[in-house]
């Protein structure tokens, strides 16, 4: 149970970064 909670907030917190870099990347080009 609290290892699949652990797996889930990594994930989510794995997208959030990259969502962020993208987010970024796209500012730097534009």
């Amino acid at each position: 149970m609290v290892e699949i909670l652990v797996n889930t907030a990594i994930s989510v917190y794995i997208v959030a970064l990259y969502t962020q870099w993208l987010s970024t990347r796209d500012n730097l080009k534009a």
